[in-house]
């Protein structure tokens, strides 16, 4: 989905530029991008699109007139329907066992061995454990111990139990480092998206495109971060940190020549 995004932007830089070429590129590059996502059926990528792309719009706003905005979300339109009813992408069905486990959670058996329903208790859960240590958490093999607690007094499923993390990079850093631990992943976040931020307002051209993929690829990470503990893993950390790096070092670069 990254990959997708980032093309996307690239895209409409190339149109920008009127580098139509490029631009075609990049437009397949973007379908590649977002059907890869769409057949791994891991719904997580799915939940930040509109947002993303929305602001990768509002990043390029002042080149596209508002026809070329209608064929854009037309085009895309069009997109997630051939994505939806191809039979080979699940979409459909993946989208609907969603929203079916989420009414399988809500009602009175309250469902957690589902998908969906266990993310919800182990949202709850980690809820659970920063209202009892706010501040410092319970690191990480007190999170665990706790849950499994938590499962023999009723709050949550044996299947949940089980889990490791909470499921969401927000509440897993609260639960078991308290407040301290959701500053600093915020931190994170926020230091280098204000870094990128600053930099496409102050210079043009290339180092424009640079500064606006580092901060597309921060927000996507945090949309990510809202249904799985994105940087618990090392696949995580490596990407994160890697392309903030490297978007980093190439506006260093530039303002070196």
């Amino acid at each position: 989905m990254s990959l997708g995004l980032f093309s996307f932007v690239i895209g409409l830089h190339s149109f920008s530029r009127q580098q139509y070429r490029q631009m075609l590129w990049a437009i397949i590059a973007t379908l590649f991008g977002i059907l890869g996502s769409v057949l791994s059926t891991a719904r997580g990528g799915w939940i930040g699109l509109p947002l993303l792309l929305c602001f990768a719009l509002f990043a390029y706003r002042q080149y596209l007139s508002k026809k070329i905005l209608f064929f854009v979300s037309l085009f895309f339109v069009f997109l997630l329907a051939a994505v939806a009813f191809a039979p080979k992408t699940k979409l459909i069905s993946r989208v609907t066992e969603a929203y079916t486990e989420t009414q399988q959670y809500f009602d009175a058996q309250a469902e957690q061995s589902t998908s969906i329903g266990a993310r919800f208790a182990l949202w709850k859960s980690a809820l659970l454990m920063a209202k009892e240590k706010p501040l410092l958490g319970w690191g990480n093999a007190g999170a665990m111990e706790k849950r499994q607690v938590q499962q023999q007094e009723g709050m949550i499923s044996e299947y949940a139990a089980n889990f490791t993390h909470a499921h969401n990079q927000y509440l897993d850093n609260l639960s078991k480092y308290g407040l301290v631990g959701l500053v600093a992943l915020l931190a994170i976040f926020s230091v280098p998206f204000c870094y990128f931020y600053r930099k496409r307002h102050a210079i043009k051209g290339e180092e424009k495109l640079v500064a606006t993929l580092g901060m597309l690829h921060i927000i996507s990470v945090m949309c990510y971060s809202l249904t799985q503990a994105f940087l618990n893993h090392n696949s995580g950390n490596i990407f994160y940190f890697l392309s903030v790096f490297i978007f980093y070092g190439c506006l260093k670069h530039s303002e070196k020549e």
